[in-house]
């Protein structure tokens, strides 16, 4: 499985949990040093469907956690 995630935006992610067709937790990589965190509904080709978004792990795992 592709672990990078390409989004049409032109930014990066690396899918630490979850993948394309299901609720998933990104970790943006083309970030200059600024992580950001995404755990979307669904992850789709290159978009997802309605994603929250982190600057915290912490914060976004606790999320990931809970559902």
């Amino acid at each position: 499985m592709d672990r990078i995630f390409y989004n049409m935006n032109g930014n990066s992610y690396y899918i630490l949990f979850g993948g394309k067709g299901k609720r998933s937790f990104l970790c943006k990589i083309n970030d200059n040093g600024c992580a950001q965190y995404v755990i979307c509904a669904i992850l789709e080709e290159n978009s997802w469907w309605q994603g929250n978004y982190y600057e915290s792990f912490e914060e976004a795992y606790e999320d990931w956690r809970k559902n």
